[in-house]
């Protein structure tokens, strides 16, 4: 009798662990998760072609290490937002490292963006992802104007996806 009790005990404690686990318990790859801010970089004088930002590298607000390190060329970029305020700023550096034929030294340029946060529950295994609404971007004016970014657009208020670019820049 001890056996079948025991026997029956086991049976109840593996098929209740086996049936507690359900299929939102692991986030799958595919959910969406806070998306990355997207850049595309054009050209001021002529604002329907893409002209790529020469060897870019990027500099958080209140940090000394680069975030994005680039010694190409290139269109467009994917940075992340603070999730716990309301702004973030960057340090958009071209021509860093060594100086190209041309002798153009490095030049630098502050972005500030701000936004308001929503967070935004995915489900029980993924938890939590943020929605960044009213996308706004300023650039700091240097004096004399010195400044490589001409101009900003937004072009999504809203950053839900990174299906495509949020933000254009002029240079």
């Amino acid at each position: 009798m001890k056996k079948k009790l025991y026997l029956i005990l086991t049976l109840l404690v593996i098929l209740s662990t086996t049936n507690s686990c359900q299929k939102d318990d692991i986030c799958p790859e595919a959910t969406p998760t806070t998306p990355l801010l997207i850049i595309r970089f054009y050209d001021f004088n002529d604002p329907d072609d893409l002209k790529p930002a020469p060897r870019l590298n990027l500099i958080a607000e209140g940090q000394t290490d680069s975030l994005f390190v680039n010694e190409q060329t290139i269109d467009s970029i994917a940075i992340p937002l603070k999730t716990f305020q309301n702004s973030t700023e960057y340090q958009f550096i071209i021509n860093v490292g060594e100086e190209s034929e041309e002798e153009i030294p490095a030049n630098s340029d502050v972005v500030d963006f701000s936004y308001a946060v929503n967070e935004v529950y995915v489900s029980k295994a993924c938890g939590f992802k943020t929605e960044y609404l009213d996308l706004q971007a300023a650039r700091e004016t240097e004096t004399p104007a010195t400044n490589w970014i001409k101009n900003i657009q937004v072009e999504q208020t809203l950053i839900n996806n990174e299906i495509r670019a949020h933000l254009y820049i002029y240079h």
